[in-house]
């Protein structure tokens, strides 16, 4: 609670009012110079703390704003930070279609190739064979020459053959595109996921900057209402005995004044409290928020 500090100037306030109290009741029919003296302080003092409990009342009030339009800004924020995640949310999951459509380019050239090896390995041991044959034959003196011409049956096996390889060139080539597409969609989405994450990041510390700073204000609001509360009620004791003791003072000091005496003496008790609270609440050396933060530092 803010009541529950107290200073070095409370307790001289204290000794002061106590004296007072004392030097009235022990006389009540008539006060002293120096026992009036001491009530001229009491007032001088109570008027300055109610200048420093106004002073702090203004200060918790314009850091109640500050800290209103800091929320509004990270409101705001958290407004555009949304924005971008699903943006950015919206660009992550794009970038992992298009990332998805190249892995399969990649795996169905990849399988192209797989499928099109054992067909190049086949026609390559047909032409193998068929050479062979064709030497073979020629070897044998007994077999005329024109029975072992195989060479068109060859050169229509290495025509295939060169389709086979061409084909397997154009896969070759398609597969380098697909693999070089995959690279850079990875890496797209690689930057995307970042940004992502990133924002996530922001997102989260903005959501916890305006949890401080609300609970800040919560703490400031409570605050500023517990000060205002405490100007008011000081106030009004700081009237009632500012007007007590003019009139006191205005009487005659022969007869009249004793008929306010005791008047002056409540009003007196009365003020010592609340001067006591209020000078407290003057000689706090500014107010720690949850945060960490302290504001109106005297």
């Amino acid at each position: 609670m803010l009541f529950d500090f107290f200073n070095h100037r409370n307790a001289q306030y204290l000794a002061i009012f106590t004296l007072s109290l004392v030097s009235i009741s022990v006389s009540a029919e008539a006060l002293s110079e120096a026992e009036i003296n001491q009530l001229n302080d009491q007032l001088h003092k109570a008027s300055e703390t109610y200048v420093l409990l106004e002073n702090h009342v203004q200060c918790y009030a314009e850091q109640d704003s500050v800290f209103q339009q800091r929320s509004k800004l990270l409101q705001a924020k958290a407004g555009d930070l949304h924005k971008e995640k699903q943006a950015l949310s919206i660009k992550l999951e794009t970038s992992q279609q298009e990332k998805e459509s190249f892995l399969q380019e990649v795996d169905k050239a990849q399988n192209d190739v797989h499928d099109l090896t054992p067909k190049i390995l086949h026609m390559n041991a047909r032409i193998q064979a068929a050479e062979h044959a064709l030497e073979e034959c020629k070897g044998k003196k007994w077999i005329p020459n024109f029975l072992c011409d195989w060479a068109g049956e060859i050169s229509g096996l290495k025509k295939e053959m060169r389709h086979l390889y061409a084909e397997k060139e154009t896969l070759g080539i398609r597969l380098d595109i697909a693999r070089a597409h995959l690279e850079e969609s990875s890496m797209r989405y690689k930057q995307a996921e970042e940004k992502f994450k990133a924002t996530e990041v922001k997102s989260e510390e903005n959501k916890n900057d305006i949890l401080k700073t609300e609970t800040d204000i919560k703490l400031i609001k409570k605050s500023l209402m517990e000060l205002r509360t405490a100007r008011q009620e000081y106030f009004i004791e700081l009237n009632n005995f500012e007007k007590t003791f003019n009139e006191f003072k205005a009487l005659d000091p022969n007869s009249e004044r004793r008929f306010v005496i005791h008047r002056l003496r409540r009003e007196s008790e009365k003020l010592s409290e609340q001067l006591i609270q209020a000078s407290s609440l003057s000689g706090m050396n500014g107010l720690l928020l949850p945060s960490g933060e302290r504001i109106c530092i005297n």
